[in-house]
């Protein structure tokens, strides 16, 4: 009797332990297809991409309204098994809000570009000029107040790859004023990159601005960034203008974007424009088929491309 009794503690002691560790695993596989036609090329081509994502999370009550989270993320976006590094940071939150350090995406990544990110193929992704994600970073967003919150984040450090001054260190700060309301959502961020080379070269300023409207099964964004380079980026300033709609209808959906990636001297314009539909066999199986059409300014070359895909998510 008394070694069952120690056994049911055990037991007991075991799974209270394993409830309070919270972990969690999710991800996504996902495999496509394009077909690319250039009126440069002489031949069409066809690519085939496996993209899969595996996320780990981890949460601990604190207690007084206070809990500490983390996240690891990695991708393996080719058929080779090549590994990248999503996210892997650390936090805690709480009625002060939440503060986040580690590698993450900055704001004008997360909360204004991916208000564009509505395409479900992985090939597909409207205006790609912000600096992503970032090492060595630390972040505090605000709690709710009426709908709006603040966020405040910085980087000790980001590696540029320059041409003419090898590799130089960017400290980085990002602001952000996120708003949402209803049917209604407004982000806007402003992030700075100053540089620390002997050449004495210095400033990219980002500033973003989106806003989403949903009206049932209906849901248009409008995002602007303008970035303004110094000397130490080869690129001239620019600003990407991005329109995307999105229609549910049932299980499937149809989602249109249109992206302009203006430059100030005009050498490289172009204008993207896509379109895919796609239908959910499930909450977490959906196949897709789209095309995109790239136009640049200054060349004669347009591109076309048709691309197609399966994911499941778990």
């Amino acid at each position: 009797m008394f070694k069952k009794t120690l056994i049911a503690a055990a037991v007991a002691t075991l799974a209270s332990s394993v409830a309070m560790a919270d972990v969690s695993v999710s991800g996504k596989v996902e495999q496509n297809f394009t077909w690319t036609d250039s009126t440069t090329a002489t031949t069409d081509e066809m690519l085939g991409g496996t993209d899969g994502i595996i996320t780990f999370k981890g949460s601990e009550d604190l207690g007084n309204g206070m809990s500490a989270f983390t996240v690891i993320q990695t991708r393996f976006n080719d058929a080779s098994g090549a590994q990248s590094t999503f996210d892997t940071k650390v936090g805690l939150s709480g009625g002060f809000g939440t503060v986040v350090a580690g590698r993450m995406e900055d704001f004008s990544e997360s909360k204004v570009l991916g208000m564009a990110d509505v395409f479900s193929g992985t090939s597909v992704e409207l205006g790609g000029n912000n600096a992503g994600r970032n090492d060595d970073g630390f972040a505090y967003v605000s709690p709710s107040m009426n709908g709006l919150t603040v966020g405040i984040a910085g980087y000790a450090a980001i590696d540029n790859t320059v041409a003419a001054n090898g590799i130089n260190d960017v400290d980085a700060t990002d602001i952000a004023l996120m708003y949402s309301n209803g049917p209604l959502t407004v982000n806007i961020a402003q992030e700075k990159m100053k540089e620390h080379d002997a050449a004495g070269n210095d400033e990219e300023s980002i500033t973003s601005f989106g806003v989403g409207y949903t009206m049932g099964d209906l849901k248009v964004t409008a995002v602007y960034q303008d970035i303004e380079n110094a000397a130490f980026v080869a690129a001239d300033d620019h600003n990407d203008t991005m329109l995307t709609a999105v229609y549910s209808m049932g299980n499937n959906s149809i989602a249109v974007g249109w992206n302009e990636d203006e430059l100030t001297t005009g050498a490289t314009d172009n204008n993207t424009t896509a379109i895919e539909l796609r239908h959910n066999f499930s909450a977490r199986t959906q196949a897709y088929v789209g095309m995109t059409s790239d136009s640049f300014a200054t060349s004669a070359d347009e591109t076309d491309t048709v691309f197609m895909g399966l994911q499941h998510s778990f």
